[in-house]
């Protein structure tokens, strides 16, 4: 039987349980905004203090960088982790019910309905329709591995290009203030207050960042790795338990998504059109695959477990 990856995770429940995941995700994101703005103000304020030779306000700039610092450690970073953690768990929810999984009760907290109604009230449900691709004409199992497959690629394409971002800036920012410390001929003292000072929130913020995308963008494509590997055992008739299989895929996801870093808004809307014609391809030519498999090998789309 064809599976209804394509009908479930359109149904009103389920689109409930996605669109609180993007609220929680979105408040996440905002506090990481708030991150990136107090890692790049001190920076910029040194540039304005040297610039324009504002020595009365070097003292003031280093110690606004070094209370940047201890507030992004010890209050927004934990906050952010928090808010990503709820927005995991409500996604979950939503793989689970959209793929016919069972819930990891080891891993997972499972949110109230009470509590994704209340995140998802003012979102218009329609916005987030049609998430995974259609992988209809494949047994349900199989167009699981699909999405599977599709959703780590996607993740780890996009923090590919993200780390790359990031790498640019950081570069441009460490360059940019050492060249103008050259310009005014600073002695060591005054580089030490007004660079390395205003540029630590920055650093911390921006290599935090870079080591925490590419993790995770080894942790993707590792999951997409292991949901190929699953997918050509499922094919040649290897799988012995589709639920258990696709369940241990799904777990190294649901870990991603929980401690994976954000992504800006911005850059995830510039690059989501062209990935998601790659990745309805992607689905399409192996949905066809599966399907001409199961033609053949009728027993490989009704594996135990599904």
């Amino acid at each position: 039987m064809p599976g209804t990856i394509a009908d479930d995770q359109n149904a009103e429940g389920n689109l409930k349980h996605f669109a609180a995941s993007r609220v929680w995700y979105k408040r996440g994101r905002r506090v990481a905004f708030v991150q990136v703005a107090f890692a790049f103000a001190t920076p910029l304020a040194s540039a304005v203090v040297l610039w324009y030779s504002l020595s009365n306000l070097k003292i003031w700039v280093t110690a606004a960088a070094i209370t940047a610092a201890l507030l992004d450690t010890i209050v927004l970073d934990p906050l952010q982790r928090s808010l990503r953690g709820k927005g995991a768990n409500e996604q979950e929810v939503f793989d689970c019910e959209v793929l016919d999984l069972p819930w990891p009760s080891g891993l997972a907290s499972r949110p109230s309905q009470a509590r994704t109604n209340d995140a998802a009230r003012k979102v218009d449900l329609a916005r987030h329709r049609n998430w995974y691709p259609d992988v209809s004409a494949a047994p349900r199992w199989l167009g699981a591995l699909i999405c599977q497959q599709c959703s780590s690629w996607w993740d780890a394409k996009l923090r590919r290009n993200y780390i790359n971002m990031l790498i640019c800036l950081l570069s441009a920012a460490i360059l940019g203030l050492s060249g103008l410390s050259l310009y005014k001929k600073l002695s060591f003292d005054l580089v030490i207050t007004t660079i390395y000072a205003p540029l630590l929130p920055l650093i911390n913020w921006a290599i935090r960042e870079i080591m925490r995308h590419r993790e995770t963008e080894r942790l993707s494509s590792r999951t997409e790795e292991q949901a190929a590997a699953t997918w050509d055992r499922a094919l040649k008739g290897e799988v012995q338990d589709c639920k258990a299989a696709i369940r241990e895929v799904q777990d190294a996801i649901y870990y991603r998504r929980r401690t994976n870093p954000f992504v800006p808004d911005l850059l995830q809307r510039i690059q989501q059109a062209g990935y998601r014609e790659i990745m309805d391809k992607t689905a399409a030519e192996m949905t066809a695959k599966a399907a001409a498999t199961v033609a053949t090998r009728p027993e490989i789309g009704n594996c135990a477990g599904a």
